[in-house]
């Protein structure tokens, strides 16, 4: 008790005269003598605290807190005062080290989240590390309880880094959820985006085909998804389902010119007589009224 009283009266003293080098070497001291984890632990992290603040010297603090640890895994004190140390010494391996300590010690949903979304953003913005990103971001989607506002986010940065991997059928999981979610008027923008993975990078033309129908569905004045359209009636196997889409999206918006011009196309397919003469009639028919319609407006 006597050589206790007199360690605790030499650090006490040692503390008033911010003699920090000899305080740290007894604090070292009292924690290899004690056989007291605890006191251990408060030796340890005060010498944390002295090379963090009073000397400083980061990477003996970091050590300092690693011995702390080693005491009590579970420390969120070493563990914030790490993550803080590493995040300044830019060491981020050792960052996600501290993180995923975290993530195994919470069981709150909110910071588990908060974590996994340091995790990601190290590994994409600090290590330039997309798979891992995208692994961590993906841990969070599979927890499958988010609202709109909590998984918009983790979509937008899956699709940034899907996109920048050339991941194309992950990229459009990940765009058809963002537009399940969407705002009304960001849906369409979404479908005509999934239409055009697929049609240009999947390869996917029936696919693309629907996605673009259910645009011009709903507005059949959405001019990238007309064009895109236009664009398949090339296609030899998908002109007449094309062509019909696109004569419902003419009539409902009364461009008889356009009407005309792919009600031609559709004509070039088809090789039974009387389906052929009643294409015929019908252009015939337009192009009277179109004629009629110009003359009356001249007059």
């Amino acid at each position: 008790d006597d050589d206790d009283n007199a360690m605790q009266a030499l650090l006490e003293l040692l503390e008033l005269l911010e003699r920090w080098p000899e305080l740290v070497e007894q604090l070292r001291r009292r924690a290899e003598l004690s056989p007291d984890a605890g006191e251990q632990q408060r030796a340890f992290e005060r010498i944390a605290e002295i090379y963090g603040e009073q000397l400083p010297e980061p990477k003996q603090a970091i050590e300092a807190w690693r011995q702390v640890l080693g005491l009590d895994p579970s420390s969120g004190r070493a563990l914030d005062a790490l993550e803080r140390l590493y995040a300044g010494a830019e060491d981020w391996i050792e960052l996600i080290w501290v993180y995923q300590r975290k993530l195994e010690l919470t069981d709150d949903g909110e910071l588990w989240r908060g974590l996994q979304i340091s995790v990601a953003r190290t590994y994409e913005e600090q290590l330039g590390d997309n798979f891992e990103a995208i692994n961590a971001y993906r841990s969070i989607l599979d927890q499958g309880d988010l609202e709109a506002p909590q998984r918009r986010p983790i979509l937008d940065a899956l699709d940034r880094l899907y996109t920048r991997e050339s991941l194309w059928s992950d990229l459009l999981e990940i765009v058809e959820a963002k537009a399940e979610i969407a705002d009304s008027d960001e849906v369409n923008g979404l479908r005509f985006r999934a239409g055009a993975i697929l049609a240009n990078e999947i390869g996917d033309l029936d696919g693309a085909i629907d996605r673009f129908e259910r645009v011009v569905e709903d507005d059949a004045s959405d001019e990238a998804a007309r064009e895109a359209l236009e664009g398949l009636l090339d296609d030899e196997g998908q002109r007449v389902r094309v062509a019909l889409i696109l004569e419902h999206v003419h009539r409902s918006r009364g461009d008889v010119p356009a009407l005309i011009a792919v009600m031609e196309r559709r004509l070039s397919t088809v090789a039974e007589p009387q389906e052929r003469r009643d294409i015929l009639i019908r252009i015939a028919e337009l192009s009277e009224e179109g004629l009629s319609n110009s003359q009356a407006a001249f007059e």
